[in-house]
């Protein structure tokens, strides 16, 4: 993928913030993948036109499997597969944008084993191919809406101004 952190343990905190990742091809997290370790944050990026090399592996363009992880405020759009939390421990995802991705939005999958103290809520999750949840259902304050994204054809992802993502996010 275009960013693959393996975190290790007692390292500190890992940011991976403010970055563009798009077309990359891969089996596992073709845009951010934060693996085997503690204390990361993925926040504030635009992951976009990634595509899972093998479908059947199903991992998003954002994979998450680790403990300790906050995926916050990012834009993952018109990948194969959104966001997939794999086997983690203790992982917020909240404010992000997960729409348009092809085989389906956000996932939380256990075939390694399960997960435990994962929490998802204010996500925009829409569109995502024939499924939005995989192995879960939305949080209570989650939208399913067209964030009216523009200039998404020449990877600008910019809200509307009448975008329902505008202020709806964790308070």
């Amino acid at each position: 993928g275009a960013i693959c952190v393996r975190l290790g343990y007692g390292y500190g905190t890992v940011r991976v913030s403010g970055n563009i990742c798009y077309g990359n091809y891969a089996p596992n997290g073709p845009g951010i993948t934060m693996m085997q370790g503690e204390n990361g944050v993925i926040e504030r990026n635009l992951v976009y036109g990634n595509t899972t090399v093998l479908p059947s592996a199903r991992r998003g363009a954002v994979f998450v499997w680790a403990e300790d992880v906050t995926v916050v405020n990012n834009t993952i759009a018109d990948n194969s597969l959104g966001l997939t939390v794999l086997s983690s421990t203790n992982v917020d995802a909240r404010n992000n944008i997960i729409s348009g991705n092809s085989l389906g939005g956000l996932e939380l999958q256990t075939d390694v084993g399960g997960n435990s103290d994962v929490t998802y809520d204010y996500n925009d999750v829409w569109s995502n191919g024939a499924m939005n949840y995989i192995a879960c259902a939305p949080a209570p304050h989650d939208l399913a809406a067209d964030p009216e994204l523009f200039n998404a054809i020449q990877g600008a992802h910019f809200l509307a101004a009448t975008s329902p993502c505008i202020d709806a996010g964790d308070p």
